[in-house]
């Protein structure tokens, strides 16, 4: 019979209850990651950025203006919860949103 001391026994408790407190709002993100969808448009756009096109090169392709290019990035951005438009293509990618 091994007696742990009640200072171990408190770390052991708050490192498990850290992991599951991360754990659970990791869970909680993916899972509200898995209701976003993106309208054609929104796909459109992004397929083009994970291509390489800059912003005006697609509102030219889409006869669109560059401002309103601008406003789905930011809207695709919002809707995934990412800071950059490379993480907003793998994520989007990851979650099967596009196809390249």
């Amino acid at each position: 019979n091994i007696e742990l001391h009640p200072i171990i026994l408190n770390y052991a408790r708050l490192l498990s209850i850290q992991f599951y407190t991360c754990f659970w709002a990791l869970m909680r993100k993916e899972s509200n990651l898995a209701t976003i969808t993106l309208s054609l448009r929104e796909q459109e756009v992004l397929k083009w950025i994970a291509k390489g096109y800059t912003q005006n090169d697609i509102a030219e392709r889409l006869n669109l203006s560059s401002h309103t290019v601008d406003g789905y990035i930011r809207v695709i951005k919002n809707k995934l919860d990412t800071k950059n438009i490379t993480a907003t293509v793998i994520l989007a990618i990851k979650m099967g949103l596009i196809n390249i």
